[in-house]
């Protein structure tokens, strides 16, 4: 993650040298940066996330006590009512909310319990980051000496490395990012609750091909829509339409015109091996896994076609 942070910042570091004309000092500016570009905003999501989950948790147990259509005197209100008042409908309910109450808290002890650790590692990925920005470019310029005999492969992996961390990093994480951002703005705006958890919801959605936003937004424009008609107000009915086009026109097209374009027709990263390196990077890395997990897995697929399709081809 260190080297993969000193890639991307590597435009930034030789801004920053040019100016000071002091290549370690500039490293270190750069580290600093990127350290309060990490810790100040998650230190305030995390403390958001975790109040407007309570909230959540809150409203649904609020909802289940009073009932979900309260005052809706329409036929599918009652029927739905009444089976929501069934005693093991409303058993089974509320222990699914006791259940992600207590993964909410076990979660959030067994973070405290690991901050030591997360300490470490955070040290650990800055050292690297401060070694490569400092002396990455020597290194390449090394490797390229000492591959020289067969430039045409590595010249071959390293324009295709170029293209994956473009893709992985610009392409799904941060487009995934602003894509989350737009969708949690949206929610706000037209009065859905706990905006900040449904956008990180939908951060992480929009890293998953064949799934993306939608899997949030559209159900919430029409659950909305519906609690309109149910209240007969046209207000919520409004708002129901008005977040679906912005979602629409925001949250989509980042998804279907933009990412293409930032990714490009050179990167060629398969969507199937991009789900596979999330999901199985995030078993093995944890949340750096996302980005990790694909970028190593695409990477692990060059190789396999530079130097194993190769050789069966010439058996």
């Amino acid at each position: 993650m260190g080297m993969l942070l000193a890639y991307v910042f590597t435009p930034v570091y030789r801004f920053v040298t040019k100016k000071i004309k002091q290549d370690t000092i500039a490293a270190v500016l750069v580290c600093f940066f990127v350290l309060l570009l990490l810790i100040i905003p998650g230190f305030f999501l995390v403390k958001l996330f975790v109040k407007e989950s309570y909230v959540i948790y809150l409203i649904a147990k609020q909802k289940l006590a009073i009932g979900i259509f309260n005052g809706c005197e329409k036929d599918f209100c009652v029927t739905i009512q009444n089976l929501l008042h069934d005693p093991e409908i409303h058993f089974y309910l509320q222990n699914i909310l006791k259940s992600a109450a207590n993964y909410v808290v076990e979660k959030g002890t067994s973070f405290i319990v690991s901050i030591p650790h997360i300490f470490l590692n955070i040290f650990v990925m800055f050292f690297t980051m401060y070694y490569f920005l400092k002396e990455g470019g020597a290194f390449v310029d090394n490797l390229n000496n000492y591959l020289r005999l067969h430039n045409k492969k590595y010249v071959h992996i390293l324009n295709r490395l170029r293209d994956i961390v473009k893709g992985i990093v610009f392409g799904y994480g941060i487009i995934a990012i602003m894509q989350g951002m737009l969708g949690a703005l949206g929610f706000w705006m037209f009065g859905i609750s706990s905006p900040l958890v449904w956008g990180v919801i939908m951060t992480f959605l929009a890293l998953i091909p064949f799934l993306g936003t939608g899997v949030v937004w559209v159900p919430a424009a029409l659950l909305l829509f519906f609690e309109g008609m149910v209240k007969n107000s046209n207000l919520l009915m409004v708002k129901a339409v008005g977040l679906f086009i912005y979602c629409l026109i925001f949250v989509s097209t980042l998804d279907n015109f933009v990412r293409p374009k930032v990714i490009g027709n050179r990167t060629k990263i398969h969507p199937l091996i991009v789900m596979m390196g999330i999901f199985g990077g995030m078993m093995l890395l944890g949340p750096v896994g996302v980005i990790v997990g694909p970028l190593i897995l695409s990477l692990a697929m060059v190789f396999i076609e530079v130097y194993i399709l190769e050789k069966i081809k010439k058996k």
